[in-house]
């Protein structure tokens, strides 16, 4: 069982930069007041949200993607550039070193940001001790989910529930294995036979998936973008149903269309808005139909 698998977390500053890697630009540099500047040099913040640039992340992310579509432009910027060298130095050390060795001297230069997909809060349904609906099989961290998150995660969160849960479930299966000291696993798996080699570009249907979900599935949503999404995704599942699984790729190309499959149905059903699901053609947050989990399940037969 899979649950909120609708709740995609973006964060709302990672470093643009088509030449070269991107990283998370820290939300602690806005908490020391950098300011989001569109391509004109305009601040921006105060038109979307009273705390501005210390609005929560999905706010500061969907306020960053209307701006960069009313501007027609790739990225925004954060500025910081009223610290000076020194201190930035010491207090960010790593940005500050990464985004010098990329031509940028942030003392001086806009840092160009974008939103990007950064957190699940769904995963595989769990108990408190990280227990699944198949016995015997545990999850804990982002793979996860039982809740605890909600609908958007506070920062840090997620390293406090690998340590909480991984201790769990260490302590768990310690002493189930006590008690259960000599049995062996009758646990099988089987797979499907008759698949055939395709001679699929697996790289290029990668990429159209991921463009599809960044665009029609990620920070806005609305049902007809998800309609569209979820006709292009069914067609990649049809295309790879039959597709012999010999390989790492060939395994994830698979996992990640079902998976992508699944987000979509979630964030169709859920209509409302909520944490980091943002359906424009039902902006509002509904208690009452919705103070809920979408759980999705999958019955596999010989697979």
């Amino acid at each position: 069982e899979l649950m909120d698998l609708e709740f995609v977390q973006f964060h709302p500053t990672v470093l643009y930069h088509p030449e070269n890697k991107s990283f998370l630009i820290s939300e602690a540099v806005r908490g020391e007041g950098a300011l989001l500047r569109n391509k004109y040099g305009k601040r921006f913040m105060p038109e979307y949200h009273e705390l501005c640039e210390l609005a929560p992340r999905d706010v500061v992310s969907r306020a960053i993607f209307q701006e960069m579509k009313k501007t027609d432009s790739t990225n925004v910027y954060l500025d910081i550039t009223f610290k000076d060298r020194e201190y930035l130095e010491h207090r960010f050390p790593n940005i500050f070193k990464t985004c010098l060795s990329y031509g940028i001297d942030i003392s001086k230069d806009y840092i160009p940001v974008a939103p990007a997909e950064h957190y699940c809060m769904g995963g595989i349904k769990t108990d408190v001790f990280g227990r699944t609906k198949i016995k015997g099989f545990y999850a804990c961290g982002e793979a996860a989910c039982n809740g605890i998150h909600g609908a958007n995660r506070l920062a840090s969160n997620s390293m406090l529930e690998g340590l909480v849960f991984g201790r769990k479930i260490g302590d768990e299966v310690t002493k189930i294995l006590r008690e259960n000291k000599g049995r062996r696993s009758t646990f099988k798996v089987s797979y499907k036979t008759g698949r055939v080699r395709k001679n699929l570009d697996i790289g290029r249907i990668r990429a159209d998936i991921q463009k599809t979900m960044t665009e029609k599935v990620g920070i806005i949503r609305n049902r007809e973008g998800l309609l569209e999404a979820k006709r292009k995704i069914d067609y990649y599942i049809g295309l790879l149903s039959d597709m012999k699984n010999e390989t790492m790729e060939e395994f994830e190309i698979q996992n990640m269309a079902l998976l992508s499959k699944l987000v979509i149905e979630s964030a169709l059903e859920r209509e409302e808005s909520r944490g980091a699901h943002y359906r424009s053609d039902f902006d509002k947050r509904d208690d009452i139909n919705w103070k809920r989990h979408i759980i999705k399940s999958l019955e596999v037969n010989n697979a």
